[in-house]
C-alpha cells in the first residue's frame, strides 16, 4: 500500500454531468482535509463474557479546503459561485 502526504492531496471537480464526470484537478486548493468518521452503537451482551461490544453504524465525510481568491481561476470563480447562490438559497446550474 502506498502512503500519501496530506500535502499530496488533491481536489477534484466535475466539469461534466453525473452520467459522464469529467474531473478536472483544482491546482488552486490548499489546505485540504478529509474527516471521515462513523457513529457507534453499544451491542454488549451477557455472552460477551464482561467485555463492551460495538458497531459501526452511519458514516459522516467532510471536506475543507482553502483557495486563493483569483477571478481568473475558473475552479474558484465557480466554487465561490455555487457558495453564495447556497447560502441564497438557490442552485447553480453548469
Amino acid at each position: 500500500m502506498g502512503v500519501k502526504l496530506g500535502m499530496e492531496a488533491k481536489l477534484y471537480r466535475n466539469s461534466g454531468n453525473y452520467s459522464t464526470p469529467r474531473w478536472v484537478e483544482m491546482p488552486n486548493v490548499k489546505d485540504l482535509t478529509l474527516n471521515l468518521e462513523a457513529g457507534e452503537a453499544d451491542v454488549t451482551t451477557r455472552g460477551n463474557a464482561g467485555w463492551r461490544a460495538t458497531v459501526a453504524t452511519l458514516k459522516d465525510g467532510s471536506i475543507e479546503f482553502e483557495m486563493v481568491w483569483d477571478m481568473a481561476d475558473a475552479g474558484f470563480t465557480r466554487q465561490k459561485a455555487a457558495r453564495f447562490a447556497w447560502c441564497r438559497g438557490g442552485i447553480v446550474e453548469k
